[in-house]
């Protein structure tokens, strides 16, 4: 199998990295397919392994500072998310 070298714009990386980081973010533990009731199929996800390798590929690309800022915001929507969840259980 030939090898091709990836080439990313800062812009691409970062999308990518997000896309991948959100993805993440929502996959299910295990590596098992699984049903996903909004789309009525079954879906097998992405390796943590592979996602992982990605992330690390991606990096690269990204400087540091960029990396925390996206971090920074999946983090911050994660608690947003989680607090919203259990407000809503309250009522």
């Amino acid at each position: 199998m030939e090898k091709n070298n990836l080439r990313l714009t800062k812009e691409e990386a970062e999308a990518l990295y997000k896309i991948v980081k959100e993805y993440e973010k929502d996959a299910p533990e295990g590596d098992k397919e699984y049903y996903d009731d909004y789309y009525d199929e079954y879906k097998t996800p992405i390796k943590k392994k592979i996602m992982k390798s990605i992330i690390n590929k991606i990096n690269n690309f990204l400087p540091k500072k960029q990396k925390e800022e996206i971090d920074n915001e999946i983090i911050g929507l994660t608690k947003k998310e989680k607090s919203f969840r259990l407000s809503f259980r309250e009522i």
